[in-house]
């Protein structure tokens, strides 16, 4: 909420040491982009497979929910210095930070509508914030009900989920 900075919590899926494999690993696309994350990354544990695609990986961000850093329905929070291809998030879309009007959530409109998993070019980013900022605007707890319905089953499919 308002931008505000906290640690966020999940279980571990890749091998220890794995950021300081990063830009060992970082590749680029066909255009030159950025690719921070991918569906075959070497540094995911077997183990770390499965939590992904059961979005079990998500679970201890309910400590976050019960801290009050985070909500169970909301935008998505992103890291600090996220980027779509070569560029920061917030420098992609100006309505960007219209998003921290609202806690983040475990879950959001964007992931029910398959906009969850990476944002490798700016416009996969823009197509998620802009569900994001529909959020925002249309907020109400039968929307929120809605939301948490729909991810159990989006969850399931685990489609996007590495």
């Amino acid at each position: 909420e308002n931008g505000r900075l906290f640690g966020m919590y999940k279980f571990r899926s890749m091998i220890v040491g794995a950021e300081s494999m990063q830009e060992d690993l970082t590749s680029t696309d066909k255009e030159g982009n950025i690719i921070y994350k991918r569906e075959d990354d070497p540094r995911v544990t077997r183990m770390g497979r499965i939590i992904r695609r059961t979005s079990l990986d998500e679970l201890p961000q309910l400590l976050n929910v019960l801290r009050g850093d985070m909500s169970l329905v909301g935008p998505r929070p992103h890291p600090l210095l996220a980027r779509a291809g070569k560029t920061l998030y917030q420098e992609v879309l100006g309505e960007y930070s219209f998003r921290s009007r609202m806690k983040p959530g475990m879950t959001g409109w964007a992931q029910i509508h398959g906009w969850r998993g990476t944002t490798e070019t700016e416009e996969q980013l823009v197509n998620r914030i802009r569900y994001d900022l529909e959020y925002v605007d249309q907020w109400s707890m039968r929307l929120d009900f809605y939301i948490l319905w729909r991810t159990l089953f989006v969850c399931a499919e685990g489609e996007n989920a590495y």
